[in-house]
């Protein structure tokens, strides 16, 4: 395959995840049309802080929660851990299934699968890539046997998410993603 067939390939996925992101916004819009917190629901599911009115900001920037507005770390591992459990108590109704793998083990691949999802759906920025990195990778030591170490995956997620973008060392969120995950896993280590 020529590289210019290569970025046609590439851009067409993109223009369909762009499609498909608009159209959600498009039909949540019309449903939310008419509510006065529309705005910040936006903001919250799909990202769209332009959504949100220059008073409605202001109140989220006076108050330290306009960071909850951008879509980040926090929303995707939330995304992942809603998916992972629901996944894990649904999975169970099928007995004959989790004979052959474990429910934690399928209920992990779907947490994967709904982090991706919904990373692409916020447009797979560099916030959005690292935190995809980090709970694939914590994900995938659920999935192994038998598991690596918290640390181990940790340093993995580490490497992975440098080498995708060795800038991203400069970026001040950068630490604070991996500085916040490393006292998450210090404190469930304990």
């Amino acid at each position: 395959m020529l590289a210019s067939d290569l970025n046609r390939a590439l851009n067409r996925r993109s223009i369909t995840v762009n499609r498909l992101r608009y159209q959600l916004k498009e039909q949540l819009t019309q449903l939310l049309s008419g509510l006065t917190n529309a705005g910040p629901l936006l903001a919250l599911s799909l990202g769209e802080s332009n959504e949100l009115s220059p008073s409605q900001w202001q109140l989220f920037s006076s108050t330290g929660t306009n960071h909850l507005f951008v879509i980040s770390g926090l929303h995707i591992g939330l995304i992942a851990s809603i998916c992972y459990w629901l996944g894990n108590k649904f999975l169970r109704l099928f007995p004959s299934l989790i004979l052959r793998m474990p429910a934690q083990k399928l209920a992990s691949a779907l947490a994967i699968l709904a982090a991706l999802g919904y990373s692409l759906l916020a447009g797979f920025g560099l916030p959005t890539q690292r935190a995809f990195v980090m709970v694939a990778l914590f994900m995938l030591g659920y999935i192994s046997n038998p598991p690596g170490s918290v640390s181990l995956r940790f340093i993995i997620a580490m490497a992975v998410v440098l080498s995708l973008n060795p800038l991203a060392a400069l970026n001040a969120g950068f630490w604070l993603s991996f500085l916040a995950v490393a006292g998450l896993c210090l404190c469930l280590q304990q």
